[in-house]
């Protein structure tokens, strides 16, 4: 009896009061902006949180990575090149593919060899990392 007590008060309280994340992204379907949707009972209210909490941009500045979706032929833009960031390309299933050491503020990727589907890019920059989903048509 107490279990099913402990079982309704959670329910509940999980109708009550909830929260959902949502997520804002561009076209590169990297993540911008999130908002916070707080709901209680029957009212919702929102909040906007500030891009600064998900914006995911290395020391090296803004990182392109373009087109998305693409035939095989990616351009990546660096502004602020200084260290030597690695590019890792990821399957879906975590396997990396290939792993490129990035030495120009402009680097073009070519994966026309690679199958159609979904890859992860990954740009490690000493400590601090980046992923972009890549889809090749």
């Amino acid at each position: 009896m107490k279990s099913l007590f402990t079982l309704l008060f959670f329910l509940l309280a999980t109708l009550l009061y909830s929260q959902n994340i949502q997520f804002q992204y561009d076209t590169s379907g990297n993540r911008t902006t999130g908002n916070i949707i707080t709901t209680r009972s029957s009212e919702t209210t929102q909040k906007k949180s500030s891009s600064e909490n998900y914006t995911e941009e290395l020391s090296l500045g803004e990182i392109k990575v373009y087109p998305n979706p693409t035939k095989g032929l990616l351009k990546i833009q660096i502004p602020n090149i200084e260290s030597k960031p690695i590019l890792y390309i990821i399957s879906i299933d975590g396997k990396v593919l290939s792993k490129i050491q990035l030495r120009n503020n402009f680097e073009n990727i070519d994966i026309t060899s690679y199958q159609k589907g979904t890859y992860l890019f990954r740009i490690i920059n000493a400590s601090e990392e980046k992923v972009w989903k890549i889809i090749k048509e």
